[in-house]
């Protein structure tokens, strides 16, 4: 065999073994692309709950419009509700990192009976959680509120605008998020924006 011909099979021999190699390269699954702050300033962190997590809880509460999405729509969801509840609430205290991506953790907050409250705070894991699912939502919602019905609720803009009544309950409706339940799950934990009479619409937060 010439000296050409060896080199020619050497080639072909190694082309053939990086053929073999690609052929075997693991796929990626989006959810990698979760990076979970665990409250130790992890860096580039874009939830705080892991996919499993989220997972279990859309399940124990069967909601197969969710569960019914590929792995990329449920990842795209999380980190969305994620920077749902970071951009909307106006937290108190300050962050504990001044390198951390996300609002969490942080110092000088204490709870209602105050205690402080370390690292990442259930409640905002499960507001997390929460938001994911509403995140995944495409479509108009209509709701009442204690401060009269809402006449427009937009999914693409948290847009919100109430008719006044003469029921408002004294200190007004908390108006923080148009989601109710989030408000309720993380009262204390920030500065509620409050509305009492008349008609006010308020973008709170784009990119929904």
């Amino acid at each position: 065999m010439s000296m050409a011909d060896k080199l020619e099979e050497q080639d072909k021999t190694e082309t053939d073994g990086d053929s073999t190699e690609n052929e075997d390269t693991p796929e990626i699954p989006p959810s990698s692309r979760i990076i979970v702050e665990d409250g130790t300033c992890v860096p580039n962190a874009n939830s705080y709950i892991t996919y499993e997590e989220a997972l279990e809880h859309q399940t124990a509460r069967n909601r197969t419009d969710w569960l019914d999405l590929d792995e990329a729509a449920r990842v795209a969801s999380i980190i969305r509700g994620t920077e749902y509840i970071d951009s909307v609430f106006n937290w108190r205290g300050r962050r504990k990192y001044e390198s951390q991506e996300l609002a969490f953790p942080r110092v000088m907050l204490f709870d209602l009976d105050g205690f402080p409250v370390n690292g990442i705070p259930k409640r905002v894991k499960l507001a997390v959680l929460e938001a994911t699912y509403y995140m995944s939502l495409n479509e108009d919602v209509e709701l009442t509120t204690e401060s009269g019905p809402v006449k427009r609720e937009r999914a693409d803009v948290v847009e919100m605008e109430y008719f006044a009544n003469s029921s408002d309950s004294e200190g007004g409706e908390d108006t923080t998020s148009k989601y109710k339940p989030l408000n309720r799950i993380l009262r204390g934990l920030y500065f509620p924006k409050r509305w009492k009479g008349g008609i006010v619409t308020k973008a709170l937060w784009l990119g929904v």
